[in-house]
């Protein structure tokens, strides 16, 4: 609600072709966005301190981390990225780490 709205290029998901742009209600400030080989978005929420897990009809599957310093929390999570083995790598930037969840 007092987010800004998720972007998404066309390129990034020719499924979505017909809905180049998708909104995602709730989404606080996301920052970094990879998408899996199955088509889940996974999204740094910067001021929500937290990591979002989406499917292709834009429903949240998931939501993990909180505020702090401690494995599995953030302070401004920013870049996110799918290894191929399916590890979720976040910049934590304010942290000052990468952390592999």
């Amino acid at each position: 609600p007092n987010g800004s709205p998720l972007a998404i290029p066309v390129s990034l998901c020719p499924e979505w072709i017909d809905n180049p742009v998708m909104t995602v209600p709730g989404l606080t400030r996301p920052w970094g966005i990879d998408v899996t080989e199955d088509g889940l978005l996974i999204v740094s929420e910067c001021f929500n301190y937290r990591i979002a897990v989406l499917d292709k009809e834009r429903r949240r599957l998931k939501l993990f981390g909180s505020k702090g310093s401690k494995p599995g929390q953030f302070n401004f999570p920013s870049g996110v990225a799918i290894t191929p083995n399916r590890t979720v790598l976040v910049g934590d930037s304010s942290n000052h780490r990468i952390q592999e969840l």
